[in-house]
């Protein structure tokens, strides 16, 4: 019976091993980070001509930004350098941030637009107007382009 007792003992201790457990300590660090919906956008405004009166059009962008994230969207000055006085070329034009198209949007603290990131696409619409002036009627006949930066800061 001794025997037994102790074969029975041995098999059960055979089984046993030592264990121990330590934490894993998992973290990660989300940045405040924003993204464009696309590489590149375009505005095209219809043909303009003498005694027209003002050409409007529009165009949206998009963009993304984390949950929570703080960000401002600017428009630069194009080739003029002036965000008060946008030309294609000698042909005047101008981008606002409202539909009445009283309100400029350039690239400073005053004139850009802001919002607060939702980690979905937001899209914002970019109002554009050529004024019909004396010094756009007396614009040669041709094809007038501009390039605008579009900066967001966060």
């Amino acid at each position: 019976m001794k025997k037994i007792l102790a074969a029975m003992a041995a098999i059960g201790l055979v089984g046993v091993a030592s264990a121990q457990s330590v934490p894993l300590n998992v973290s990660a660090t989300v940045d405040t980070a924003c993204a464009f919906g696309a590489t590149s956008y375009d505005m095209a405004f219809s043909n303009y001509g003498a005694n027209l009166g003002n050409v409007d059009t529009a165009t949206a962008i998009s963009l993304t930004c984390n949950t929570g994230a703080s960000y401002f969207i600017g428009l630069s000055g194009g080739g003029s350098g002036d965000v008060n006085a946008r030309t294609m070329g000698a042909l005047a034009y101008q981008l606002y941030k409202t539909t009445g198209r009283t309100t400029v949007w350039g690239d400073t603290a005053g004139d850009r637009v802001g919002s607060t990131g939702t980690g979905a696409a937001q899209s914002f619409t970019i109002f554009g107007r050529i004024p019909d002036s004396i010094a756009n009627r007396s614009v040669v006949a041709g094809t007038y382009t501009d390039t605008v930066n579009i900066v967001i800061s966060f």
